[in-house]
């Protein structure tokens, strides 16, 4: 797939680590948003798009890495809802299209979500990845609750 015409990461909004109020985990993490909005934000469309990456990176790359990247973004649909709510991932699963461990360890990669389909309180999405040059490097695909 081609990258996403995104709006450059200076100009995203970048998702803060707020102490008690979001996971303790985002603190190792650069995220931005690109387009779209955060979760819990009472948005009119699900789906968003953005940067990710490490606020201290490891040494090298590695798919471990990419992996740990991906799963710091929520489902697909939480931009819709007003306020927090319980989301737990059922089904993910990544493919790798090309080796993540051939980037920079500092790279911020692109991500950009959409959902295809959600009802009853379940939902599917599929995502896409793509390194700093605009090179698809992995698909993602989730059901959630």
């Amino acid at each position: 797939p081609s990258a996403p015409g995104l709006k450059g990461a200076e100009q995203s909004i970048a998702l803060p680590f707020i102490k008690g109020l979001t996971p303790d985990f985002l603190s190792h993490f650069d995220i931005r948003y690109a387009e779209g909005m955060p979760p819990f934000s009472g948005s009119a469309a699900p789906d968003f798009g953005g940067y990710m990456g490490f606020t201290v990176p490891p040494e090298t790359m590695s798919t471990a890495a990419l992996i740990a990247l991906v799963d710091t973004w929520p489902p697909s649909v939480l931009p819709l809802l007003k306020g927090p709510a319980p989301a737990s991932s059922l089904t993910w699963t990544m493919e790798l299209l090309d080796d993540p461990g051939s980037r920079p360890a500092d790279t911020l990669w692109q991500y950009r979500v959409n959902t295809d389909q959600c009802s009853d309180g379940y939902g599917q999405s599929q995502a896409v990845i793509w390194d700093a040059a605009g090179q698809a490097v992995a698909l993602s695909r989730q059901t959630f609750t």
